[in-house]
């Protein structure tokens, strides 16, 4: 370490961090059946009974026991460190932020009828990246200065949602949310079909453009040789 120091390392320091956190965004009473006099458009379930009218329930929305919490584990690894009097500082940090049983929407068969579905803990995402910083400080005689830069990679992925194949797209305007892609992506045409569609209608107008005006000096000629005939 004394060698280190010799050659200029000033300050080292490594981090390490795990921690996990809970996303209580469950309601109350998501988890249990629930029942209802009236739909949410139509009449209500009333029935008759002995020449008189009878309350009449039906459940709206199915139970699931199994919903629980979303959870996020987040892992960070990093160090500090000055060179030449902490003349030069800088810091590099890598994170892994992974998230678990994340609730969605997912498609039911139509025997459930009209009864709604809860949500389930059935999506995972993961965004992990690198953060660097650098700066220089120093002083020329009573002017003081510094210069900081940073720099920052973030990778997502979105590892488990509604399937891999196109029925499990989920649509936001131009957004996509497709499980084996980063969230909010962008479902697009090949820029290279559309290029050689451009290209050919450019050269066919060209064309066009220049057969017009072959046609028209043609024509022009003609008539200056006539009215010199003349």
């Amino acid at each position: 370490m004394e060698d280190w120091v010799e050659k200029g390392l000033s300050n080292l320091k490594f981090r390490l961090s795990y921690g996990s956190l809970g996303n209580n965004s469950v309601g109350n009473y998501d988890a249990i059946a629930t029942y209802a006099n009236k739909p949410s458009s139509g009449s209500a379930f009333n029935y008759t009974l002995n020449n008189a009218l009878i309350l009449g329930l039906a459940q709206a929305r199915l139970a699931n026991p199994d919903l629980t919490w979303e959870s996020t584990y987040m892992t960070n690894v990093g160090f500090d460190f000055g060179l030449v009097n902490n003349k030069l500082t800088g810091t590099v940090d890598y994170f892994n932020k992974k998230t678990k049983d994340i609730l969605i929407n997912l498609p039911a068969p139509d025997v459930h009828g009209t009864a709604s579905i809860p949500k389930q803990n059935s999506a995972t995402v993961t965004n992990q990246g690198i953060e660097m910083t650098l700066g220089w400080q120093d002083q020329i005689g009573d002017f003081s200065y510094g210069v900081n830069g940073n720099f920052t990679f973030v990778k997502n992925k979105v590892n488990k949602f509604k399937g891999t194949d196109k029925g499990g797209i989920s649509y936001d305007g131009a957004n996509i949310i497709w499980e084996g892609h980063s969230i909010n992506s962008q479902y697009l045409l090949p820029h290279s079909v559309r290029l050689k569609k451009e290209i050919y209608c450019t050269k066919t107008s060209m064309e066009t453009v220049l057969s017009t005006w072959m046609t028209a000096k043609s024509s022009a000629t003609a008539r200056t040789r006539n009215s010199n005939s003349v």
